[in-house]
């Protein structure tokens, strides 16, 4: 697993190129709070267990800066190059970074690319944490369009449930903002939203907290049942409607050290997901579990 002993990580995301994973995740020292001074780091593996620890793939801006404190995004290829997508923690906005290698990046001069779009997004939540949700963007090529998903809220939503996916597509050289994704309201927030399509099935896999999720689906599947964790939605195509799966959740409760903000890889030809696993006292990330995609969810297919 991928573990420091002087440093906090937080959600990592990642890029897959000739059998070798790169991992992509937030990063400060022990002595330094999380959530208000993030870095990107970097990680390589050949197996996604046994990681090799990278120079840091990108900086905080200076305090004040528009980039002060760094959060969650993805890694993708444009243009010929590589791409990611990034948060500004402190701003709630989203910005670009270029490599030609992955190991080597340099922040775009143009951001921030997307933020708050007031004509379909609450300014800030309604729900236990009132601040701006416009973070994790997950930026997908689809039918030869670009469409970036981020953690948002929607104002038309009901009260406890407003938690949802924002939606922007690239037009030329800007990113315009789109209604929300059409989804079933499941609770206040969406964190570090993915989409990802098999066999013509579209899955929606975000992550968010047992006590952010609306009264109505506890009751639906059991007090208990639904924890905290990463969790499926499903469609028919791109934009929804979105259900909540039959089985809703990816890893089950029983699991022990259960890790959140799971992303989804496909390394060497099988599906896996990996999360970050927070304890009193440190924070690491999981090693894999192999997964498999059906009618009714996301689910783990066996152990390691």
């Amino acid at each position: 697993m991928l573990k420091y002993t002087d440093h906090h990580i937080g959600d990592a995301w990642f890029y897959i190129e000739e059998n070798m994973a790169h991992a992509f995740y937030l990063i400060c020292p022990h002595s330094t709070p999380p959530h208000t001074h993030w870095d990107i780091g970097h990680a390589t593996s050949r197996n996604l267990i046994d990681w090799e620890i990278q120079p840091i793939a990108l900086q905080q801006g200076a305090g004040g800066s528009w980039d002060e404190c760094l959060a969650t995004g993805s890694v993708f290829r444009m243009h010929d190059k590589y791409a990611m997508a990034f948060t500004s923690h402190l701003k709630a906005e989203t910005g670009l970074a270029w490599s030609h290698n992955l190991y080597e990046w340099t922040k775009d001069p143009v951001f921030p690319i997307t933020s708050v779009d007031a004509r379909f997004y609450e300014l800030n939540g309604t729900g236990e944490r009132t601040f701006r949700h416009w973070r994790d963007p997950f930026v997908l090529n689809h039918d030869g369009k670009w469409y970036q998903f981020v953690c948002a809220s929607n104002p038309l939503a009901p009260l406890g449930s407003r938690g949802s996916v924002g939606v922007a597509f690239l037009n030329g050289t800007q990113w315009e903002i789109q209604p929300p994704l059409n989804l079933t309201p499941f609770c206040q927030e969406m964190e570090c939203p993915q989409i990802y399509v098999c066999r013509n099935n579209y899955y929606l896999v975000f992550s968010t907290f047992e006590r952010f999720i609306a009264p109505q689906q506890h009751e639906r599947f059991g007090m208990g049942k639904l924890g905290s964790g990463t969790f499926v939605m499903m469609a028919d195509n791109l934009l929804g409607p979105y259900h909540i799966a039959s089985e809703p959740r990816i890893l089950p409760l029983s699991l022990k050290n259960q890790p959140y903000g799971c992303q989804l890889v496909n390394f060497k030809g099988r599906d896996y997901c990996l999360g970050t696993i927070w304890e009193s006292d440190t924070s690491y990330m999981s090693n894999p579990y192999p997964v498999e995609y059906s009618a009714s969810g996301i689910h783990i297919s066996s152990t390691l």
